[in-house]
């Protein structure tokens, strides 16, 4: 009774890899007593969003020609599929988030992969590594779905040799060489090299929802002084100062547009007093303020119709949504206690990298090897002929990006557990069967 759409979100909500992000930073560990957001709950509230922005889209077109008109020019939108599309949108992220990320990219590097990055890997598992049925590879999902959850919509750059030339492409793509094939499948009716509007809906709810409940988050414990910023210019002024420098030279930045955006969000949005003491009322109007947000951007993305990219966005609303979006870099992500921790994080990541291709390589008794590594290997590695191909058929290559693929399957606790146990940090135990699974 499900059209191939609704599968494919089941497939993905149902999946290991989505289960996992219950483990996965969002911006802050998953360990906190605090009740912050995490890659799963951040996902759900993802595809909620791109689910009800291509509803809203196909309402209109039923009775606007002129929205139907460009819907037609973008190529239709299934709502079904932006909601499977959003959800998968982060199955690819490693333990500790972008940092994990970071440090993996560079060790794949240093191994010559064509690196580690979040989307990729995230193509990577709905394609290849994610199971869903004997004799299946991947998660067995359709064009549409697949074309969707390229948000970046082009393999990592050839071309780019030295640090000076590595430009976009470098920094973010959406597969890797050795799923060429399930890229060029994704793309084939596409005319040009422009996302699909479940791509755009998806990554504009992923924009929408990190702004918003990141600063519901860091709000609730203190981190974000929305009550200083209001009555201290000097901290406005500061604030606004080093929000802007990160993103000016981009197309829609407007100096001007950002001092109004910072101005509307105090004076019009601040719950009262600017100070969360998390009563009743402070919750109520923390909630009111989240929905006067999402009210005013989800109508922000609008469909260009003619040939081109296919979504634009109000200039006014960017520049709100930016505005946000810096409140948790300034106050949280550049704060000195959580930027040690990440520190650390990357050290984890790099010696469990490290230890287990170690360890890969030299283990003569396979049966003692983490069995999931060993299967990804095994099965997942030498047995692609793509994989075989983009690498050369070179053994130590295919060892790494199994050991890539091996951490970036684990929550941050079992990369945790898995690295003291490498280095005999004592805690570990054999009663602890995770492992095993």
């Amino acid at each position: 009774m499900r059209t191939e759409s609704e599968r494919d979100r089941d497939r993905v909500l149902y999946s290991s890899a989505f289960r996992r992000l219950a483990g996965v930073t969002q911006v802050v560990g998953t360990g906190e007593v605090q009740l912050f957001h995490n890659r799963l709950t951040h996902s759900i509230k993802v595809a909620q969003l791109a689910q009800r922005m291509a509803q809203r889209i196909l309402r209109q077109a039923e009775t606007d020609p002129e929205v139907a008109r460009r819907l037609g020019d973008a190529g239709g939108v299934d709502a079904d599929a932006a909601e499977a599309v959003a959800l998968a949108h982060d199955l690819g992220h490693p333990p500790f988030g972008h940092n994990g990320e970071r440090v993996l990219d560079d060790l794949c590097l240093e191994h010559e992969l064509d690196g580690f990055e979040g989307n990729a890997q995230t193509f990577r598992v709905v394609t290849k590594l994610s199971i869903c049925g004997p004799g299946q590879r991947g998660l067995n999902l359709t064009r549409a779905t697949l074309n969707g959850v390229l948000k970046y919509p082009w393999l990592r750059s050839e071309d780019d040799h030295t640090a000076s030339e590595r430009g976009h492409r470098w920094k973010k793509w959406g597969a890797y060489t050795s799923e060429r094939a399930d890229f060029e499948f994704a793309r084939e009716t596409q005319e040009s090299e422009h996302r699909t509007l479940e791509a755009e809906f998806m990554d504009w709810a992923d924009d929408l929802t990190y702004a918003c409940h990141d600063l519901e988050d860091f709000y609730r414990a203190g981190l974000i002084p929305l009550g200083r910023l209001r009555l201290d210019q000097d901290e406005s002024s500061s604030f606004l100062a080093a929000a802007t420098s990160q993103f000016m030279g981009h197309d829609y930045y407007v100096p001007e547009e950002a001092a109004k955006a910072l101005k509307w969000l105090l004076d019009d949005c601040l719950p009262g007093s600017g100070t969360y003491h998390g009563t009743n009322a402070d919750r109520a109007q923390l909630h009111s303020m989240t929905n006067q947000f999402l009210d005013r951007f989800v109508p922000a993305l609008r469909l260009r119709g003619g040939t081109g990219p296919v979504t634009t966005v109000d200039p006014d609303a960017w520049h709100e949504v930016q505005i946000l979006k810096q409140l948790t870099w300034h106050y949280v992500i550049d704060n000195p206690a959580l930027t040690t921790m990440q520190e650390g994080h990357a050290r984890v990541v790099r010696q469990l990298f490290e230890g287990l291709l170690g360890w890969l390589q030299k283990e003569t008794r396979r049966h003692r090897l983490p069995p999931r590594l060993l299967e990804i290997y095994d099965k997942q590695c030498l047995q692609d002929d793509e994989l075989h191909e983009a690498l050369d058929g070179d053994t130590d290559k295919m060892q790494a990006r199994a050991v890539a693929d091996y951490i970036a399957s684990l929550t941050e606790v079992q990369a945790a557990d898995l690295h003291d146990r490498l280095h005999g940090v004592h805690g570990a135990s054999i009663r602890e069967g995770w492992l095993s699974g």
